[in-house]
């Protein structure tokens, strides 16, 4: 085992029998256009393509090749690239994207989905525990982040349940939980997401002061003062009164 590799990559792959069913289980409808992302030695992906149509993006020459050795080709595609800079041919391929992903990159790959060409009407993700408690938390609690804003504009949040360091073949040294995430209607079109992200950066800039106090710097303070609450925190607002907000002071 090549640990130095696998810790390059954030590769700790699941052995549990118990959990990976529990995994496949949760993953549904069935025969839905499906992405995983870096099936590793395909602790999932065998289950996955037994009930749907299946892609792999995987960014080790040696993970593509055992795969390859081990499946039928024709059944799954098999991508050998890394997910953060690749592209599929059209928009909305996929209905699902599945993985188990590297925590040290899990953000950046969470809010690159978010946006064309992805956008899955479900996503579910293995996460680090406190990541996913971020993402799936409410307006008011400590967990309320800029993450938890992002994510929560398109996509409803739930953690399904925990997988503890033992169920993987290296321990992590953290808590890990199975999460899912589901599509709503959109509060904001595609086109000022991206504007809309930067707004909510600029919010956050600062969490211990007040929301006021971090968007003087860019917008009228007298215009920030008739819309919000002058002790209003960051983590004190939803995502419906931040697109209010930001459609507001973006006229």
């Amino acid at each position: 085992m090549d640990r130095k590799k696998r810790y390059k990559f954030g590769q700790n792959y699941l052995k549990d029998p118990i959990v990976i069913n529990n995994i496949l289980s949760a993953i549904k409808p069935t025969g839905s256009k499906v992405l995983e992302i870096g099936p590793g030695n395909g602790a999932l992906t065998f289950g996955l393509l037994k009930k749907h149509t299946l892609t792999c993006i995987e960014i080790d020459h040696e993970n593509i090749q055992y795969l390859k050795n081990n499946i039928e080709t024709s059944s799954v595609e098999i991508i050998h690239h890394d997910f953060l800079s690749w592209k599929p041919l059209t928009s909305n391929m996929f209905e699902i994207i599945v993985g188990n992903l590297p925590y040290n990159i899990s953000s950046q790959i969470l809010l690159r989905i978010l946006f064309e060409p992805f956008q899955p009407n479900a996503g579910f993700f293995m996460l680090q525990k406190e990541m996913a408690e971020r993402i799936a938390s409410s307006p008011g609690s400590r967990n309320w982040s800029k993450l938890s804003v992002k994510c929560s504009l398109y996509y409803q949040s739930e953690i399904l349940f925990e997988v503890p360091p033992e169920c993987f073949d290296i321990k992590p040294k953290i808590m890990s939980v199975f999460m899912r995430m589901v599509k709503k209607e959109p509060l904001l079109s595609s086109k000022d997401a991206k504007n809309f992200f930067k707004f909510i950066d600029l919010s956050f800039q600062y969490k211990r002061k007040t929301l006021i106090n971090n968007l003087k710097t860019h917008y009228s303070e007298s215009s920030i003062k008739r819309l919000i609450d002058q002790n209003q925190r960051p983590e004190e607002v939803s995502v419906e009164q931040y697109v209010n907000l930001f459609k507001l002071l973006e006229k």
